[in-house]
């Protein structure tokens, strides 16, 4: 027979609501709906925990088991390293033209280059001769004749002054410097002979007397490489061998040299996210030692040390069912997932604290462990089921993101965050019954010996959190000059904020993701600084030309290209101008057939002049199946020039397909172009989408529309001002803020959602419901959000320009979370219902209990 508990003040068994809608009135039908959800909410919450706190054993063994076999999920685990699979969206038109060029070109022109610079005058016969040493270095390793270009002789292309001379050892070693400003100025005197020579791309920092050059600052080598999957490793190696030579070749001493190669900058960038991991770790360690404070009290019996490990490992279990589940869903790990356990950190230290904290507060009252913990909750429950919904749909959202990276990590958000919060239920709440038990017993919190006589001290009872809460700041806060200053300075913040977001530009540099004292960053700034015009270069694919019959045509298309005020003046280089160029007048009058023109073709295929141009022409039979005009463009100031640019292109080539050109303009930069596109309109897309989800959520299981407002118009505001600080802190809109932005979210919704949950829990009048609502959870939402901080802290000292951007935005998103979490929100809500009075989230309870009594039938029930 089960013993008799006193119930104590304010508390009264839950049962089950009766749902009785009278659909002729809509305000009874919608009082109705707002007893029936979250009456039914609470009623199962404290079944739940009614349950837990009888077989708490049954509930952790089922939760090991659950992972257990969930863990076999991880069979089908893989990893996505394909940057362009991940991050360019699925329908941008870059993609299906590359497939369409692949199909012909296979293997992808790579770029090696070295610069080498001299204040004074870097065009010296010594200086030639070192860079011919050089090159005879690098071009002599075995792997460098089968990765590099060729053109039609099979000689493997470059781009130097080297190429004046045909790369001869002897003439090389006779050079004068009268020789070499000879050569210079002829050229610079007369470029149309010399189309394939371009001096501002081979040498910066110019100096001119009148008009001839009397001196060069700089001067550049570019080696281009075929890569292919086939060849990967070997231009691997070669690229090493490269940057080695570069930095310390015996050849190149007494020169200033610095060089770029593809690998050397992946290395980089690597070697600077690598650098703060161990940063990162300590920011874990501050906060476990912090959860061990906040979960503790300082003696023998109350510390919770073995809670501390209980929590930690309901995280990781989280992890693991997240990449679990994921990977059964067909998803990918990529970059983005070693964010992850970040996330399910703060979210599962701040599900812990709620839970903690809240069983502790019961504990004074006289319930049996069963009520208690069926109260806890019963009070509890809702607020972490409101959060975990919001959190759910706001990463759900990122399901419908065109990017498949951030796709792939926002779903694995998503199960994550319901993983954690299961795993909270059923996994740490069940431990932290066992440990009240221990407790209970006056057992030592580490050995789980017997304390006879064991008297708690008073130091250890004290929380100093609370304290200043309940005494400092909700009575400031619920006063009139408390709300007027909490206004007031919400409104400041604002405006500052819409300044901001006014000035934001969206901008990308792939200088920013080098350390400053790395030499990939070094070439960036010197390559900056003497080819400040030299931008990216890109290309027009023609497929199935009649180039006899189209000969206007073309040379309109190339025209037109070259007056582009976005492209770089004398870049563009086509085979069919220049072979134009080359033809004699007695040829051009005898090319009136195709074999006329395919002979001749063909001849001009084996001038020197003509076979640089060999690799850029696809013959089926002794047809040209598919040509490229290359051309580069100007050094383009903004994200919002470049993306210009592209569709300007695009719009140029596409104007010619009425007059039987087809062709498709394509350069691999137009894969960052379209990552920048799409976060234009993604971005605000996507934040208007989640806070509409977080106001449905909110009101679908609040069932008050004042409230859900008054969270929705927090967490927008929230991200607002995030936003707009962006601009003082130095910050762009680019991939690495937008990904940041989208966590952020999902954690501004839990600094509001759980204020406003326990809100419309308390009774009384508003001000007597927003003074419990901010004694009871306040300090809890303290401690997560500044366990969060704590947890990014150490990356205020980190050289990475990833976890620079980390620090900034979630220091912004901690600090404008909890303002608007912990002090305008609880004013909005003071505000917006004090009209109203309170007896409970759920009268429909208490209209049930009028009629079915409260006796132990009732408590047996509700713990079976």
């Amino acid at each position: 027979m089960s013993e008799k508990y006193s119930l104590p003040p304010n508390h009264t068994l839950p049962t089950k609501p009766k749902c009785v809608i009278n659909i002729s009135k809509p305000f009874t039908l919608l009082g109705s709906i707002r007893n029936l959800i979250p009456g039914y909410l609470e009623f199962l919450f404290f079944k739940l925990g009614c349950a837990i706190a009888s077989r708490p054993f049954v509930f952790i063994t089922g939760s090991l088991l659950f992972c257990l076999i969930s863990s076999f999920g991880l069979l089908r685990f893989r990893e996505e390293t394909d940057s362009n699979y991940l991050w360019i969206p699925r329908d941008a038109q870059s993609l299906k033209d590359a497939r369409k060029i692949q199909t012909y070109f296979p293997a992808e022109i790579r770029l090696t280059q070295i610069i080498l610079i001299d204040g004074s005058n870097v065009l010296t016969p010594s200086v030639i001769k070192k860079l011919f040493q050089f090159h005879e270095l690098v071009s002599a390793q075995p792997q460098y004749k089968s990765i590099c270009l060729k053109n039609f002789g099979e000689q493997c292309l470059s781009s130097s002054i080297l190429q004046l001379w045909n790369f001869n050892k002897a003439a090389i070693a006779n050079l004068t410097e009268h020789d070499l400003f000879k050569v210079i100025n002829f050229i610079n005197a007369n470029p149309s002979n010399y189309p394939h020579l371009n001096l501002q791309q081979l040498f910066g920092g110019i100096v001119y007397n009148s008009t001839e050059i009397i001196r060069i600052q700089s001067m550049t080598m570019k080696y281009f490489l075929l890569e292919s999957k086939q060849n990967l490793t070997e231009v691997l190696e070669w690229e090493d061998v490269f940057v080695d030579a570069c930095l310390h070749s015996k050849y190149l001493e007494g020169i200033q040299t610095s060089c770029f190669s593809h690998k050397s900058f992946e290395d980089e960038f690597t070697a600077s996210m690598d650098s703060d991991l161990l940063t990162l770790s300590c920011g874990y360690v501050l906060v476990t030692v912090f959860i061990f404070i906040v979960l503790s009290r300082f003696n023998l019996v109350e510390h919770r040390f073995y809670m501390l490990l209980i929590e930690l490992i309901s995280i990781g279990l989280s992890i693991l069912l997240s990449y679990s589940w994921a990977s059964l869903m067909g998803l990918s790990y990529n970059v983005m997932h070693s964010v992850l356990p970040f996330l399910l950190l703060g979210v599962g230290v701040d599900y812990s604290f709620i839970i903690t904290f809240e069983f502790d507060r019961l504990q004074q009252t006289e319930l049996s462990l069963s009520n208690h913990c069926g109260f806890m909750l019963k009070h509890s429950g809702v607020s972490l089921f409101v959060t975990t919904a919001s959190d759910m749909a706001v990463f759900a959202i990122g399901y419908l993101s065109s990017m498949n990276g951030l796709r792939s990590f926002c779903v694995s958000c998503a199960v994550g965050i319901f993983a954690i919060f299961m795993l909270s239920l059923a996994f740490y709440l069940p431990f932290l019954v066992l440990d009240y038990k221990r407790r209970k017993s006056s057992r030592d919190a580490c050995f789980f010996i017997p304390l006879k006589n064991h008297s708690l001290n008073k130091f250890s009872q004290f929380s100093l959190l609370k304290y200043f809460f309940k005494r400092v700041y909700t009575p400031c806060l619920v006063s009139i000059p408390g709300k007027v200053f909490v206004f007031c300075f919400s409104l400041i913040f604002s405006t500052i904020s819409i300044y901001g977001i006014c000035n934001l530009k969206q901008e990308f540099d792939m200088m920013w993701f080098v350390n400053e004292d790395s030499f990939i960053r070094n070439f960036l700034q010197i390559s900056n600084n003497f080819f400040p015009t030299s931008g990216s270069i890109c290309a027009i694919y023609f497929f199935n030309v009649d180039y006899l019959s189209k000969r206007n045509t073309l040379n309109s298309l190339v025209d037109s290209l070259s007056e582009q005020n976005f492209v770089q003046n004398n870049s563009v280089q086509f085979w069919y101008i220049n072979f134009q160029m080359w033809a004699p007048n007695s040829i051009k009058l005898q090319m009136n057939t195709t074999s006329d023109f395919k002979a001749n073709l063909a001849n001009f295929l084996q001038t020197p002049f003509g076979s640089m141009y060999i690799s850029d022409i696809k013959f089926s039979g002794d047809s040209i199946e598919v040509s490229k005009l290359s051309f580069t463009y100007k050094n383009l100031p903004s994200v919002t020039s470049e993306i210009e640019a592209m569709d300007a292109t695009r719009i140029l080539v596409d104007s010619y397909q009425k007059v039987g050109i087809d062709a498709i303009a394509f350069g691999h930069e137009y894969y960052q172009w379209e990552i920048d596109k799409a976060i234009q309109s993604e971005l605000i897309h996507n934040m208007v989408l989640a806070c509409s989800a977080i106001f449905l959520i909110t009101f679908l299981f609040l069932v008050n529309i004042l409230a859900s407002l008054c969270v929705v118009t927090c967490v927008g505001l929230a991200l607002v001002n995030t936003i707009g600080m962006f601009y003082f802190c130095g910050l762009t809109i680019d991939i690495i803020s937008t990904i940041n932005l989208v966590i952020a979210v999902g954690l501004l919704v839990d600094y509001s959602a759980h204020i406003a949950a326990r809100f419309l829990g308390e009774k009384g009048t508003s001000r007597d419901r927003i003074i419990a609502t901010l004694n009871n959870i306040a300090p809890v939402v303290f401690c997560s959000g500044f366990s969060t901080f704590l947890a990014f802290a150490m990356l205020a000292f980190s050289n990475s320009y990833v976890f620079e951007v980390f620090f900034k935005v979630f220091f912004l998103v901690v600090v404008f979370g909890m303002f608007y979490g912990l002090a305008v929100l609880p004013v909005l809500l003071n505000v917006t219902h004090s009209f109203t009075h309170c007896n409970g989230p759920n009268e429909t309870f208490q209209e049930s209990e009028k009629i079915h009594s409260i006796d132990q039938a009732n408590c047996s029930t509700a713990q079976s």
